[in-house]
This record gives structure tokens, sequence and C-alpha cells, in this order.
């Protein structure tokens, strides 16, 4: 998935596409801008409207919805994710499903990703790149020292 909206745009089916446009509802969420997408989904930034914030809402493709198998991994890693406490993990708020589609709702974080920061300003200083790889490992080692956890208990 990139930030850019308009790349990989025949990836994702063009029907989900026209029938999930800016302004419509899905599950209790307003699209408001379409701010990625992607081979398996679509996110929009989006507003909560039964709590009164922006979320980012991401979309899985339908034919996901249909496999036993994805759905069973997707609510599996949608708890294990939301149950992960860390400044540097986006936090889950909410994951299921809307007319057909598997959705998973997050903090809404402004800006854009690596990408599109290194496309638009060009190569940055040390002191830049640790910024923000400094976070990065944070979450990384957070994120697996969690999932280690989980597997080893399940027993």
């Amino acid at each position: 998935m990139t930030g850019d909206p308009t790349s990989d745009a025949d990836a994702f089916p063009a029907a989900l596409a026209r029938s999930f446009a800016v302004g419509s509802q899905v599950a209790g969420y307003r699209l408001e801008q379409m701010i990625g997408r992607g081979g398996m989904a679509m996110v929009f930034r989006a507003f909560d409207e039964r709590l009164g914030r922006q979320v980012a809402l991401k979309l899985l493709a339908p034919a996901l919805a249909d496999d036993t198998a994805f759905r069973r991994r997707f609510v599996g890693e949608s708890r294990m994710a939301a149950a992960v406490d860390d400044p540097h993990i986006i936090p889950v708020h909410e994951a299921g499903e809307a007319a057909g589609v598997l959705f998973i709702a997050m903090r809404y974080v402004p800006g854009g990703d690596v990408k599109t920061l290194l496309l638009n300003s060009g190569p940055m200083s040390a002191a830049r790149a640790v910024s923000i790889i400094s976070p990065v490992a944070s979450a990384t080692t957070t994120r697996s020292s969690s999932a280690a956890a989980r597997t080893s208990t399940r027993a």
C-alpha cells in the first residue's frame, strides 16, 4: 500500500472503489478522504460518528471476507494488535465486517509515509533518519515480543 491513493489504482476491485465513495458511511464511519490504496485494501480518513473523532479506516477487498482462513487470521491479528500498548504503535479502535467487507478502524495520524517523504524532500540527514528509525525499532520490538508471548502461551 502506498501513501499515494492514485497508485495501484487497478489493483483494488473497481466495484469496491465505486461503492465506497467519499461521503458514504461504513459501520458508523463517514468516509472523508482516500489516503491509501493497494491490492488488498483502501484506507480512508474517516469520521467516527459515534465518538466524534477522526480515524484511519482500512477496508479490505471483499474476496478476503469470503476466505475462511483469512477471516480467522484477521480476527486473531486484530485482537493481538488491539492488545498491544506502545506509544509508537498506532492503536486499533475496532475491527469487524460491514456490507461484506472486513475493516479496521485505527488512530488517524496526519502526514504521509516515509516513501512519500523521501520523494518530496529528497535524502534526509542522519539525525532525521534516526528520529524515524528509533520509534519504528521500538514498535517492532514491542510487536515481536507481544506476538512471541501470545504464541508461547497458546499450548
